[in-house]
């Protein structure tokens, strides 16, 4: 009996895309698949269009329900879902027809939690395709491994969710779903799951095609003052997991990703919002284990600066060695 893999589909007034996100998925050359369309409170004619397909394709499923969010509807999405296998692709965007059948060689061939694969990105009414090679190495990796050398990418580009298939099983049993009421949930979603995982499968095929477009919550909303507050919540909340029984390595890695969101979050708010600049720097003071991975030029211009002569002493003389051991311990980490 083949495999069931269920495609989660998140629908929020996409009417002029939701066709072409359909047809790429159900152009699949592996045709054992649920896809499940959350119309998360449409007010256009994307209900309408999904409910014609519907007519046609009975792998389609349709749940809709008032406006959550994109996390709240991959949520629902998870809820519903039947499949081993889970995939999340968002309803402007498009996939290769390959993209299923890869992914389960890899399951079938590999004891993994996770297969990941690469993207392109093309703006919005053009064909032109910018292809994003996370350039991680292709083959079976220890997660901890492919988190660490994500890491050191010079874009985040190995971040959303849907660059990676999951087992079922593993999100089910780790307890892995999207925080909602946020925006950048991925920021989030994906170092917990990488930080759960044992395995992970890296393809280097670029399988995912994604739209950028204005009016999407990416492209509009980087860098405003929800974003980065959200950015902020996010920081607390990888804080407070990485109290979990969390092995050494996966913790210093993780402790890594939350330094390099506490420099995000600074150097924008300065600008932005200076009561949120403080506020992420007193919330920075206070975590000494992420305090000291802090680049020193960035630690001598905003924390230095900010906090003031005796913090500077202090910092120096009390915290010196070991931020120095700390930063070893990384670096030994990184240089493995």
């Amino acid at each position: 009996m083949k495999t069931l893999v269920t495609i989660i589909v998140p629908v929020y007034n996409v009417e002029a895309y939701i066709l072409d996100c359909l047809n790429s998925i159900f152009a699949q050359d592996y045709t054992t698949i649920e896809v499940i369309a959350i119309n998360d409170g449409s007010t256009d004619s994307s209900l309408k269009l999904l409910d014609e397909y519907a007519l046609h394709e009975s792998r389609l499923r349709i749940i809709t329900q008032e406006n959550k969010g994109l996390s709240g509807a991959r949520n629902t999405g998870l809820d519903y879902a039947s499949g081993e296998i889970i995939v999340f692709v968002d309803s402007d965007d498009t996939i290769a027809p390959t993209l299923v059948s890869r992914c389960i060689n890899c399951f079938k061939t590999s004891n993994i939690d996770i297969v990941s694969f690469n993207h392109g990105v093309f703006l919005d009414n053009t064909a032109q395709l910018k292809p994003y090679i996370k350039q991680v190495e292709e083959g079976v990796l220890q997660a901890h491994n492919y988190f660490k050398k994500a890491q050191q990418l010079e874009t985040n580009t190995w971040i959303p969710s849907w660059l990676y298939a999951y087992k079922a099983s593993f999100l089910k049993t780790n307890n892995l779903r999207f925080c909602e009421g946020i925006i950048h949930e991925d920021v989030l979603f994906t170092p917990m799951a990488l930080t759960f995982a044992n395995t992970i499968h890296v393809l280097p095929d670029i399988l995912y095609y994604y739209r950028k477009r204005e009016g999407s919550i990416t492209y509009d909303n980087i860098k405003t003052e929800k974003s980065l507050k959200d950015h902020l919540f996010i920081i607390h909340s990888l804080c407070g997991f990485s109290k979990k029984q969390i092995e050494l390595k996966k913790q210093l890695l993780l402790f890594n990703f939350i330094a390099q969101r506490y420099v995000f979050v600074i150097e924008h708010s300065q600008t932005i919002s200076s009561k949120l600049y403080k506020q992420t720097l007193a919330s920075l003071v206070k975590k000494k284990q992420v305090l000291k991975l802090i680049p020193t030029t960035f630690y001598r211009k905003h924390i230095e600066t900010e906090t003031g002569y005796m913090f500077r002493i202090l910092n120096g003389y009390i915290f010196k060695w070991p931020r120095r051991i700390y930063k070893y311990q990384i670096k030994s980490l990184f240089s493995k």
